[in-house]
């Protein structure tokens, strides 16, 4: 039992950075400030800036959150961020971008994980061949003459 749950939380947390990491990349390429990415809930462990960016990691490492520029308007960094760079100031496609690169991230997480998984269970399809055969045997053995 603590297995599974040890397991969900980590799968559960690569798909939370996915997410989250689709809405801090592309918002950045957007032209649209970043002040906060952060795994997790509760006290910070570990806290590095780099490019205008906070990055966080805190205790209860489940769920996280990007805080960009020009959403959360009682963020004290958003007095120093200029206009341009803050989300309501960015054209529509630069908007509609930055929000819907966090579930296009989770769907490329998705392919990548089936393709992963196809590759290590799926080598060799003669057993699903030989179920088949079989099944076709049976069944024309049931059928009445």
């Amino acid at each position: 039992m603590l297995i599974t749950i040890i397991s969900f939380l980590f799968v559960f947390a690569i798909i939370t950075v996915a997410h989250e990491f689709g809405h801090l990349i592309f918002s950045k390429i957007n032209g649209i400030r970043v002040h906060e990415f952060g795994l997790g809930f509760g006290p910070t462990l570990l806290s590095i800036e780099y490019h205008q960016t906070t990055y966080k990691l805190n205790l209860l490492p489940i769920l996280g959150y990007v805080k960009i520029a020009g959403i959360d308007v009682e963020d004290p960094k958003e007095q120093e961020t200029p206009a341009s760079e803050k989300y309501f100031n960015r054209p529509v496609f630069s908007k509609f971008i930055s929000i819907f690169s966090g579930p296009l991230m989770n769907l490329i997480l998705g392919f990548i994980a089936m393709d992963m998984a196809s590759k290590g269970t799926l080598k060799n399809n003669s057993v699903v061949t030989t179920v088949m055969a079989n099944m076709k045997t049976l069944q024309a053995q049931s059928r009445p003459s």
